[in-house]
C-alpha cells in the first residue's frame, strides 16, 4: 500500500496544481467524460478506489519539501474525491494544519462532516464542491449546493465549481447557483466524440487537439459569470488560482 504524500509536479496551471495530495486513487462516481481517470496511472481501474496509507511522519515530511521549494498550498483529491475517504482526509488536513500548509479540496461527494468542517475552517483551507461532469451516482446537485452551504456556515471558505459546456447557453440552474455562491467556471472539454455527442456539444465549437475537443468560444449567455474560469479556451489557458 503505498502512502500519502505531498507531490510535487504534474500539468500546473497555477499555485493550488502545483503540489497534489491524493488521500486514495481512483473515483466510484463514473463521471462521463472524467479528467482524472485519463491523466491517472490506474487508467481503467480508476473506477475501484484504492486507499493510500496515512504514514503523518512521512506525509509531514513531504509537506515540508514542498514548502523548502516555495510552495505554501496544494490540491486535495487530483486523482481521487477526498470526500470517499473523509477519515484520511481529516488526518492530512490535520498533517496540514500542523505544518502551515493549506489545501483546496476538491469533491462532489463529500458529506458534511462536523470535524473536517473544523480543520478547514482552522487551517483556512478551501473547498470546491464540484457541479459536473455528470455522474449517475454522485448525489444530486441540489444535495451537493445544501452540503457546500453547511461548510460555509461553519465558517469554511466554500466555492462552486461549474464544470459546463461553456459553448452552449447558461441554463436557468445555474444562473441561479452563480447568484447563491462565488463560482469558478471549467470550460469542459472531451475526450471522445462519443462524450461530445453524450453531452449535445456542436462539433463546430470545439478544436481536436492533445486527446481532447477544446472550446473555440463562449457562449454570449456565459460571459457575465466568467469572472473565475479554470482551463482553457480558443487555446488560452486561464487560471483564478482557486480563488486562494
Amino acid at each position: 500500500m503505498s502512502k500519502i504524500k505531498a507531490v510535487i509536479g504534474g500539468k500546473a496551471k497555477g499555485l493550488a496544481d502545483q503540489v497534489s495530495i491524493d488521500p486514495a486513487l481512483g473515483c466510484k462516481y463514473l463521471c462521463v467524460g472524467c479528467y482524472a481517470k485519463k491523466s491517472c496511472q490506474r487508467g481503467k481501474h480508476y473506477d475501484n478506489i484504492v486507499r493510500k496509507e496515512l504514514d503523518k511522519k512521512v506525509l509531514q515530511r513531504s509537506i515540508k519539501a514542498a514548502k523548502r521549494n516555495g510552495f505554501q498550498l496544494g490540491r486535495i483529491g487530483k486523482h481521487c474525491d477526498p470526500g470517499d475517504s473523509v477519515d484520511l482526509l481529516n488526518g492530512v488536513l490535520e498533517c496540514c494544519n500542523d505544518e502551515g500548509f493549506r489545501g483546496v479540496i476538491v469533491s462532489k461527494g463529500l458529506e458534511f462532516n462536523r470535524a473536517t468542517a473544523s480543520l478547514m475552517a482552522t487551517g483556512n483551507h478551501v473547498l470546491h464542491m464540484s457541479l459536473g461532469p455528470y455522474s449517475p451516482i454522485c448525489p444530486p446537485e441540489k444535495f451537493r449546493m445544501h452540503t457546500a452551504m453547511e461548510y460555509y456556515d461553519r465558517g469554511v471558505r466554500t466555492y462552486i465549481r461549474l464544470t459546463r459546456d461553456v459553448t452552449q447557453e447558461i441554463s436557468e440552474w445555474d444562473k441561479y447557483v452563480a447568484s447563491l455562491f462565488d463560482c469558478i467556471v471549467t470550460p469542459m472539454r472531451h475526450p471522445s466524440k462519443t462524450i461530445l455527442d453524450f453531452y449535445k456539444s456542436d462539433p463546430q465549437n470545439f478544436e481536436f487537439v492533445a486527446g481532447y475537443y477544446w472550446p473555440k468560444l463562449v457562449h454570449k449567455s456565459w460571459k457575465p459569470y466568467m469572472t473565475n474560469v479554470c482551463g482553457e479556451i480558443n487555446g488560452e489557458e486561464q487560471c483564478c488560482n482557486c480563488l486562494t
